[in-house]
């Protein structure tokens, strides 16, 4: 919703900016020249594809950390290296990377958002095992981190794309699914919050393709944004359920 943020463009780095952003996420370690110039002809000045393509290089063993020498050096020629072309192209190769069960864990966590609570995702993740130590490789990884532990254990991806990444290597069938889950999961377990999250089970109950849920939850959550007076809010609210309410009635003729 436009009134709740403020847009700042930023411009791209500079090379020379770019550069000591590598210098700083290899903790000072020269590399060759060669090695910086590809990374800043693909990264045009973004620098999450700088700290991404990096750590993806890591990720492949390009660059190693050398205890006896202190420090990280290159493993292979660099111009031996094919570098994607996009940031969602070096997220997609990094989570593609990962074990399986660990990456069936990043994206039941992206299904549940930016944020996701250890308790909601442990109750979706009932198949894998050994669910903390997937979550300590993603933390290793610096795909996600621990939030906060008080009043319970919450964690967040570290990056809004890197979620989006993992959330668009499901299928539809799946998404669904599990937006169903997520669902039934935050009704089960805070179900004296329910009016706290009416809008977030309205987004759930809509991506798992529920119409009466969603319409529910959508009519609700508009409701109270009108009584608060933020109609931006309800207006959006309305329009989502209005959408669904015509569905049915072109289903029933």
């Amino acid at each position: 919703y436009r009134h709740r943020h403020t847009d700042l463009w930023l411009r791209p780095l500079t090379d020379d900016a770019s550069e000591r952003l590598i210098g700083n996420l290899l903790e000072g370690k020269g590399m060759p020249q060669a090695f910086s110039d590809k990374i800043l002809s693909a990264a045009e000045g973004n620098p999450f594809y700088v700290e991404e393509v990096i750590r993806s290089l890591i990720d492949q063993g390009v660059i190693r950390y050398d205890e006896r020498a202190v420090g990280w050096e290159m493993r292979r020629d660099i111009a031996q290296v094919a570098l994607p072309d996009t940031l969602q192209g070096v997220l997609l190769a990094r989570i593609d990377r990962l074990h399986e069960e660990t990456k069936r864990v990043l994206q039941m966590a992206s299904v549940i958002g930016r944020v996701f609570l250890h308790r909601v995702l442990a109750a979706i993740a009932q198949e894998a095992r050994q669910l903390d130590e997937h979550l300590l490789t993603l933390q290793r990884l610096q795909m996600v981190r621990e939030r906060a532990r008080i009043p319970e254990w919450e964690y967040i991806f570290k990056h809004e794309l890197t979620r989006e990444a993992a959330y668009n290597g499901l299928l539809r069938k799946e998404r669904r699914a599990l937006h169903r889950q997520v669902a039934e999961t935050l009704e089960r377990m805070f179900p004296e919050r329910i009016e706290e999250q009416l809008g977030l089970l309205a987004h759930h109950w809509e991506r798992a393709g529920d119409s009466e849920k969603a319409t529910e939850y959508l009519l609700r959550a508009g409701d109270q944004a009108r009584s608060v007076y933020v109609h931006e809010e309800a207006i959006d609210y309305y329009e989502r359920a209005l959408a669904f309410l015509k569905q049915e009635g072109a289903h029933e003729r």
